[in-house]
């Protein structure tokens, strides 16, 4: 009798591991599946900086808000994503740039992104080393940076 109650014990308990472990590789096995359409749609993605705008407001205090105007053109085959703009001084000294709300560039769409930040903008001033934009769903490919920058109002 208590041999019986062993081996059906060891029954129910080896169904309910068996049924936790296929639950388990189900959520996993779609993780694993949604990340790499994801990683595919990422790898022809790609974007090109058209040019872009430094606003001083004639004021580089801190208070005071300082825009960047960015335009980019989505060249890859894939809808991209962005937050914010970044801006490198001379000093690598990175600022960044919060646009409005998230912007979605679709596929050979050209958009002006414009972010605002009223942090001082006195090394910024006529010596940005690079603005960059980078996606947020797909940063790796998703992304540019230019040199060339012009100055308003500095």
């Amino acid at each position: 009798m208590a041999a019986a109650m062993l081996v059906l014990i060891a029954v129910i308990a080896s169904v309910l591991v068996g049924t936790w472990s296929i639950e388990i590789s189900k959520g996993h096995g779609e993780s694993i599946k949604n990340q790499t359409s994801e990683a595919l749609a990422c790898k022809y993605a790609s974007i090109y900086i058209l040019n872009a705008t430094f606003n001083c407001s004639s004021n580089c205090n801190a208070g005071i808000n300082h825009s960047l105007n960015v335009t980019i053109k989505n060249n890859g085959q894939a809808g991209l994503t962005f937050n914010k703009l970044y801006a490198l001084d001379m000093n690598n000294s990175l600022f960044e740039f919060p646009l409005p709300n998230n912007i979605t560039v679709g596929v050979g769409n050209v958009v002006s992104l414009f972010g605002v930040s009223n942090t001082s903008c006195s090394t910024l001033n006529n010596s940005i080393s690079k603005v960059k934009a980078v996606s947020i769903n797909c940063a790796t490919y998703g992304y540019d940076e230019t040199e060339t920058i012009n100055y308003v109002n500095c």
